[in-house]
């Protein structure tokens, strides 16, 4: 009887070890999906952000690119550092020495001086370096970032002697420079090139270009190269991850035998019995969703803003590799209770990563957009964000009154020249805090430039823009600017104009610019308005 109990229990044992291990090979099947998929959006979310900003960024250069070019720089440019060689008729910033880091080597062929719009242009170039130096220092994915012109230069950052690399009419011949044509690309939108070797020795890239129009004409690129390395690192190494562009050329990946320094892989490799019919298939695969394509689990997503498809791919010796792992797991039953206790804890930790990563870049995307329209001394709005504003109000208020009052400190440089620039920087914040409270909450007040801001008034006329500018003039003058036990006196100097259809916005702005001045030729800190030019 006992030998019949003790066989009983061991076949009981032995069934609920079985219906465990069953359950669980389920489970393990599920939860690898799971965690397959979930690393999959991870890392598209990943990339997908990473080609965004950089062509929100060399858009954002190109953008300001145009405005220097049409407008003219605020302040004198020195370009008296490059040198020229009369014998092959080129010139380059060679001698810079210590300043490398701060900019890149401007090569070109040529004059400097002619034709004048090249020595704008070569303006320019001097006037980027900030930005170059700022974005390859904060994001240590680029490999290169560089402005191209028509006229016969470039200026490449980080800095290379010419010796190494210098400009030549080839670079105006190539792909990432044709298709900124307004012929190739009449939309004006940021684009990205096809895989290919990099001249200056980084190997396997791709590059994000932004096409720089001035009054009309194609006159260069900004364009941010992204070595194939590079682009890998962001990917994750726990799954097969590929990024190819629309022919299957893969531009990133998690697997090292898809990358080379010199020459392209393809996504047809994935299969080596049946490669064009393979590549055929899984690019007909639907977006987001797993399939499985000659015993290759595979699921895609296109990168929105490119013509990338991001892939995960998991073969069958993977599949065969992690069942079998599994299996020797589940075989240890003995463990299988606190090993399932582990297992969901680390997957419910996962999940939350991912949570709080998703949120952690949602976040700090709304802040990157809310620092690239905020001026970072007043905190007011900067020339980008005025103008998007400017703009909006402009679409609102075709059939209403809206005003613009521009306004400028008065004798800023002599402020700066007595007390220094630390108390012209409290002038300004402080001139902006003032004014910033004296308005409505419906109106917008943005730095233009300099000591000069602007103010766009919705739903106001003429006549009342006037009584507001003399309003915030009185306030100003008597408001104590007062610092270091310094009282410093400060005047504004107002200039109003009203936005009329029949013109655009900057000949409206321009008027109520003139207005200004006529302010300050007739003794400044008064206000102006268009009708009394």
């Amino acid at each position: 009887m006992g030998g019949r109990m003790k066989t009983l229990r061991m076949i009981l044992v032995m069934l609920i070890a079985m219906v465990f291990v069953g359950l669980s090979f389920i489970y393990f099947i599920k939860s690898d999906q799971t965690r397959f998929t979930n690393s999959f959006q991870n890392d598209f979310l990943k990339i997908s952000l990473y080609t965004k900003d950089s062509a929100a960024y060399v858009n954002m250069l190109s953008l300001f690119s145009k405005n220097t070019l049409e407008y003219g720089t605020k302040k004198p440019v020195d370009i008296s550092y490059l040198t020229t060689n009369q014998k092959t008729n080129t010139f380059s910033a060679d001698t810079i020495g210590a300043f490398q880091t701060e900019k890149g080597n401007i090569t070109g062929i040529g004059s400097i001086d002619k034709p004048s719009t090249k020595k704008r242009e070569l303006e320019l170039a001097e006037e980027l370096n900030p930005y170059f130096a700022e974005a390859y220092h904060s994001f240590p994915n680029i490999a290169w970032i560089y402005y191209t012109s028509a006229s016969g230069f470039m200026n490449l950052y980080p800095f290379v002697p010419s010796s190494d690399y210098t400009f030549s009419k080839d670079s105006l011949k190539g792909e990432t420079f044709k298709m900124g044509t307004i012929k190739e690309n009449p939309n004006r939108s940021v684009y990205w090139s096809r895989p290919y070797l990099d001249r200056a020795g980084k190997g396997m890239m791709v590059t994000v270009c932004a096409p720089v129009d001035a009054n009309g004409l194609y006159i260069g690129t900004i364009s941010i190269d992204l070595t194939f390395q590079m682009l890998s690192k962001q990917l994750s190494e726990e799954y097969s991850s590929i990024l190819a562009d629309g022919k299957g050329d893969v531009i990133a990946s998690s697997v090292s035998s898809f990358l080379s320094q010199n020459k392209l892989s393809n996504i047809s490799q994935l299969d080596s019995f049946h490669p064009k019919v393979f590549k055929q298939l899984v690019q007909k695969v639907p977006s987001n969703q797993l399939k499985t394509i000659h015993g290759v689990q595979v699921i895609k997503k296109d990168v929105p803003g490119t013509d990338w498809t991001f892939y995960y791919v998991l073969t069958q010796r993977e599949k065969i590799h992690q069942i079998s792992v599994k299996l020797g797991i589940v075989v240890l039953f003995t463990t299988l209770v606190l090993w399932i206790f582990w297992i969901a804890e680390k997957r419910k930790l996962a999940e939350n990563k991912l949570k709080a990563l998703v949120n952690e870049l949602a976040d700090d995307n709304s802040e990157l957009h809310a620092l690239s329209i905020k001026d970072s001394l007043t905190g007011v709005f900067n020339r980008r964000g005025i103008e998007q504003r400017i703009q909006l109000e402009v679409n609102k208020n075709e059939q209403q009154d809206l005003s613009f009052i521009l306004f400028d400190i008065d004798s800023f440089k002599q402020i700066n020249d007595c007390y220094g620039h630390s108390i012209g920087d409290f002038v300004l914040k402080e001139s902006a805090n003032v004014i910033g409270h004296s308005i409505r909450v419906h109106d917008a007040i943005g730095r233009w430039g300099g000591e000069e801001f602007i103010l766009i008034l919705a739903h106001t006329g003429y006549e009342h823009a006037l009584d507001m500018a003399e309003r915030l003039r009185q306030n100003i003058a008597s408001h104590s600017y007062e610092i270091e036990g310094k009282v410093i006196p400060v005047t504004i100097t107002f200039g109003v104009s009203v936005y009329n259809p029949k013109r655009s916005v900057k000949e409206c702005i321009d008027r109520a610019d003139q207005a200004m001045y006529k302010g300050k030729q007739n003794g400044k800190n008064q206000v102006v308005g268009e009708n009394d030019l």
